[in-house]
């Protein structure tokens, strides 16, 4: 319908509504039928004006989302106005109805930096809001209050300031997920949040509030399904009232000051409980037996409190139980035979208490190929350690109990002297077998000893092949006979690397890696990795694999020679004594470095399809050309993906210690998620000047970093920064680097940003 022909009609309409009343008195009954058609007119017409209406709403809130996109001044992610072509609907961040109407606006990590607008609730089907990993400032947004359907809101990791509004309660009542998690929000929890009876996800972690018990009226929100309370400054104890909660799947209350108490056994009572985290809580006291009713429980973390007495039967009979941490307490007792029935169990760390007697030698059961993360280190444990827990991944699991003992040197413990009389028969039996079948071959060698090395069946020299993949202008003989020990610069577990000079201008660096030849040789899985990576992948920040040169007995890696050495040997200098003193990097350099590190990993994540996962990203594997531009190696263990963001099955923990993302301890799942972790821990090590080991204690880096986050109080974590860099020109920047850092050790994989979103950050 023309707009000049709904002019026209509204024309008609007000006409007719608007002659004077002495005609419409004339007749009462011509009165009555007047208004009636004046009724059904207006109906007709409305009728005919719906769908422009409706146009007309979908084209408001296309105008207010523009809107939205000025007030935060046309961030780099956002691009709305850019692609005005496109419906508002396939916006970035923008969800909508069959209709066409804004349901849900989802900005994170787009570095927001202005408090929120009132513009943001003129959408009237908007439900779900995320505004995560910004800096927001300001208050708590009250303009909030106006999104009358909101479901959804989640304003974590922003720059809120203050307490909570008392009257909190207005927001929508329809709201059942509320997330304010590492704010630096203050002051009390008003009550008035307990009126909100539909939410079902409140996450409160990391505000530094007052010092304040837990309201017994948390026992009002019967909906609730996610209760998160870490390190917000809770003492007292935990109320009864919180057994109401029956609907409870996760309860993490851990890093409170809590008063030295015990366990509420009315937690019992939660059983639909999945995770329950009560670490670093000064609880005392024995672990209650109710516990033993949240069969549904996969996580338990009881770990860094002061309790005592024997680990209830009934947690070895948690059959969906995949994660178990009760370290660094004092309890005390034997590790039972129900052990064994944790078959799902992935983490296991009862290190740093008082368990003694045996370890359960009948592990058939028990799914150790599934167990990522064992520590029974620093107790009092006696007998020999079972069989199947003597695996290289364990080697440090056991330190610390001088009554252990080992097959064969296994972690560093003795051997276990005593041997059964079987036994002792057996390798007796062999024993004389040996002697006596060495006798004969010591006879026949000495009368066969010429024929056996005649010159014509002497072994020959191994055969080399070399695959080049650029232009080189050197053989293979030119490389093999210059792998001697004057050129030697570098070796390790999987080989030794060697800089070879072809003059002034051509150096190559040659990593040669020793092969058994088997199927299952690892290093000779790590080899063919390299070569399907590198060989077909071309970008300036990762390092040029040149060829390759293979034999039966060894294989050859030529690479392009990056004189300045690894990212790492500039930043520990100081914790190696026989290492040559060099320049301290400056902060535009570690900058510098940092955003050609970042270009690298972005190209493998989003240039290259498949994408590929590099899987062992630390600053031992950045390199330093003479410029110090920096360039990704070793790629031993990188792996493509099927498609970007989808987790995929890993048979084994890789990586190095210090960057392993933690997601390796509780799934076996991975994605490029874990070269974003690692990537972090190298922005921290870059800010910190620590090692990636370095937190101290049973701490990595991003522990050590995130502890100290949350205890800063004035938030300029100056400590945290190395001495060297702390220059006031480059503060700011170097702050932001940090909490990078720290939003990319993130302990959720979801959370963390991608590279590409990464390499945006350190760019701008």
């Amino acid at each position: 319908m023309s707009e000049i022909a709904i002019s026209h009609l509204v024309h008609r309409i007000h006409t007719i509504l608007c002659k004077p009343k002495m005609r419409a008195m004339a007749n009462s009954q011509l009165v009555h039928s007047t208004i009636l058609h004046k009724i059904s007119l207006v109906l007709f017409i409305c009728s005919l004006l719906g769908y422009n209406c409706e146009a007309m709403s979908r084209k408001a809130e296309k105008a207010a989302l523009l809107s939205l996109e000025r007030h935060w001044g046309k961030q780099k992610n956002i691009k709305w106005s850019s692609i005005m072509d496109r419906g508002h609907c396939k916006w970035d961040g923008v969800t909508c109805t069959r209709e066409g109407f804004v349901t849900g606006i989802s900005l994170s990590n787009y570095n927001l930096a202005k408090p929120i607008p009132l513009e943001i609730c003129s959408f009237k089907n908007l439900t779900y809001i995320d505004l995560s990993y910004n800096n927001i400032p300001g208050f708590f947004p009250t303009v909030l209050y106006s999104c009358s359907s909101l479901e959804h809101l989640n304003l974590s990791y922003n720059s809120f300031v203050g307490s909570l509004p008392l009257n909190i309660h207005l927001l929508s009542k329809t709201i059942t997920h509320l997330n304010l998690e590492s704010n630096n929000l203050s002051g009390s929890i008003p009550s008035s949040i307990f009126q909100l009876s539909s939410l079902e996800v409140l996450i409160l972690d990391s505000n530094p509030f007052a010092s304040h018990i837990i309201d017994p009226q948390f026992g009002n929100l019967t909906n609730l399904e996610v209760l998160s309370m870490s390190n917000m400054n809770l003492v007292g104890e935990t109320p009864n009232t919180i057994s109401k909660l029956t609907r409870l799947r996760i309860l993490d209350l851990s890093s409170n000051p809590f008063a030295s108490h015990r366990i509420n056994p009315q937690f019992g009572n939660l059983t639909s409980l999945e995770k329950l985290s009560m670490s670093n809580m000064s609880i005392v006291g024995e672990i209650p037996d109710t516990l033993s009713k949240l069969t549904r429980l996969i996580i338990l973390d009881l770990s860094c409190n002061t309790l005592n007495g024997t680990i209830p039967s009934g947690i070895w009979r948690m059959q969906n139980l995949e994660s178990l941490d009760l370290h660094s307490n004092s309890l005390s007792g034997h590790v039972p035979d129900e052990f064994c029935n944790l078959k799902k169990l992935s983490t296991l760390l009862l290190n740093d208490n008082l368990l003694s007697g045996p370890l359960p030698q009948n592990l058939t059961q028990l799914q150790v190929a599934s167990i990522f993360f064992l520590n029974f280190s620093n107790n009092q444990l006696t007998g020999k350690i079972p069989s199947p827990l003597e695996l290289k991944i364990f080697q440090w699991s056991f330190l610390s109990n001088p009554g252990l003992c080992s097959s064969d040197h296994f972690g560093d413990l003795p051997m276990c002297t005593r041997l059964h009389l079987k036994m002792f028969v057996i390798i007796l039996l062999v024993f004389g077998s040996t002697i006596f079948t060495c006798a004969g071959l010591i006879t026949l060698i000495k009368n066969k000893a010429f024929f056996l090395y005649e010159k014509d069946n002497a072994p020959s020299p191994p055969q080399w092949k070399l695959t080049a993949f650029q232009a080189i202008d050197y053989d293979t003989q030119d490389i093999v006979c210059r792998l001697i020990d004057a050129n030697l610069v570098g070796s390790g577990g999987s080989g030794k690397v060697y800089k070879i000079c072809f003059g002034a201008e051509n150096v190559i660096a040659v990593k040669q890696i020793w092969t058994s030849g088997g199927p299952e040789d690892m290093l000779e899985k790590q080899f063919q990795a390299e070569i399907e990576v590198l060989g077909s992948i071309r970008h300036g920040n990762i390092v040029k694999l040149l060829g390759y040169i293979s034999s039966s007995e060894s294989k050859l890696l030529i690479y392009e020679y990056m004189e300045h050495g690894s990212l790492y040997e500039w930043l520990h200098q100081k914790d190696d004594p026989a290492g040559t003193t060099r320049q301290l990097l400056n902060w535009p350099t570690r900058m510098s470095i940092a955003i050609d590190a970042a270009r690298g990993l972005c190209y493998m994540h989003h240039g290259c399809s498949p994408p590929i996962a590099h899987r062992d990203v630390k600053s031992s594997n950045i390199l330093l050309d003479p410029e110090f531009k920096a360039k990704i190696a070793d790629f031993g263990l990188a792996r493509t993906l099927l498609k970007a963001g989808d987790p995929e099955s890993v048979s084994a923990v890789v990586g190095s210690f210090g960057y392993i993302a933690p997601e390796f301890g509780s799934s076996k799942k991975m994605n490029e998620k874990v070269d974003v972790y690692s990537f972090g821990v190298v922005l921290l090590e870059l800010v910190t000047g620590r090692r990636a080991n370095g937190g101290g204690g049973y701490e990595n880096l991003a522990q050590w970093a995130w502890r100290q986050f949350h205890q800063d109080e004035d938030i300029h974590l100056t400590n945290l920064i190395d001495a060297g860099i702390r220059d006031a020109a480059h503060s700011r920047e170097v702050q932001l680097v940090l909490k990078l850092g720290l939003i990319c050790t993130g302990t959720n994989p979801s959370s963390r940003p991608s590279m590409k979103q990464v390499l945006q950050v350190l760019q701008r």
